[in-house]
């Protein structure tokens, strides 16, 4: 089975990429989810989150076009964790799917506090991913947080709770 698949924005069209390169300290906006069989939650809200955020950073760049493209390269079959992110090259923005084979699940993870928060946008995911990967080598832990005034403020690469509508949910 393949790890990964690149596809890269060109000329409107996903065009499969293999000689493209992860550089994450380049990466200026980006989003991922789950998508088992075909199904994902809320991935409309992850398409939106994503576009908002590229619109504020990359206010030339439409990515309507790139999100609808991206519905329709996904996979109906297996586990996978697709990430879409703008990269940012020097002023020049590229627009790229990364379809990633999905961890496994588990039902247990070590947790630790991180020693600092090294966000430099807390609302935006993307420009930190390098930043809060690395927290999560230096506690040693399968999830590092960040606490801020005694409160979980963020996991590194987790969702630890998060609002659907009214409804509050936790990660248990």
């Amino acid at each position: 089975m393949v790890e990964m698949r690149t596809f890269r924005w060109s000329n409107g069209v996903l065009v499969e990429d293999s000689t493209a390169q992860s550089n994450a300290s380049s990466v200026s906006v980006a989003d991922s989810w789950l998508t088992v069989d075909g199904t994902a939650v809320a991935v409309d809200r992850h398409l939106d989150r994503f576009s908002a955020s590229v619109g504020a950073r990359h206010p030339k760049v439409d990515v309507d076009a790139f999100c609808a493209a991206v519905c329709h390269v996904l996979s109906d079959s297996g586990r996978w964790f697709p990430r879409i992110e703008a990269i940012d090259c020097a002023g020049h923005v590229t627009l790229r799917l990364l379809m990633r084979v999905a961890p496994e699940p588990s039902v247990d993870v070590v947790l630790a506090t991180a020693a600092t928060d090294p966000r430099t946008d807390p609302f935006v995911k993307g420009p930190d991913l390098v930043a809060l990967g690395a927290l999560r080598t230096e506690t040693g832990a399968g999830e590092a947080i960040i606490v801020d005034d005694g409160f979980v403020a963020e996991g590194a690469w987790s969702s630890i709770v998060w609002w659907t509508n009214d409804t509050l949910h936790c990660a248990v």
